[in-house]
């Protein structure tokens, strides 16, 4: 598990994190030495997996972060979601999913795909549960939505 703390363009502001690999007992969030930035960012563009150690160290980070700032997590994969939804400390005042994977899959599991989506665009009375991929064939949401898209309630 690593990790690359750096600044946005608007300065500093806002903060990200870019987290990379698999999230477990080697990610100490001690190891991060938070500023005092107004806002923070978390991508979870590169990583591959989360264990229990790791989502314990993930809620401090987010306690220790959301003390003073806000927290937008981009590019969050399916597996980040369901912790979301089961893990208390993710999601509340101040912290919102800004985008996600959304999983879908066909008869041909070598046609499942996850779909990049932003929040805004999820119609929260009408949940994204077929999406047709580029060549036109219509794949199905990969699970329950309702248990999926849980936190559309928290952010």
């Amino acid at each position: 598990m690593s990790f690359k703390f750096g600044y946005l363009p608007d300065g500093p502001q806002s903060a990200i994190l870019q987290f990379e690999g698999f999230i477990d007992e080697d990610f100490i969030q001690k190891d991060i030495q938070l500023n005092q930035s107004a806002k923070f960012v978390f991508d979870f563009q590169k990583t591959i997996g989360i264990n229990s150690c790791g989502i314990r160290e993930m809620v401090q980070l987010i306690k220790r972060a959301e003390s003073t700032s806000a927290i937008d997590y981009i590019n969050c994969p399916p597996f980040i979601i369901a912790q979301m939804n089961m893990v208390n400390g993710f999601l509340g005042p101040n912290k919102k999913v800004v985008s996600l994977y959304i999983p879908y899959s066909s008869e041909n599991p070598a046609k499942n795909l996850n779909v990049h989506t932003l929040v805004k665009d999820i119609d929260a009375k009408k949940l994204p549960v077929t999406f047709k991929d580029e060549n036109g064939i219509e794949l199905k949401f990969d699970g329950s939505a309702v248990k999926f898209f849980k936190f559309l309630l928290n952010s």
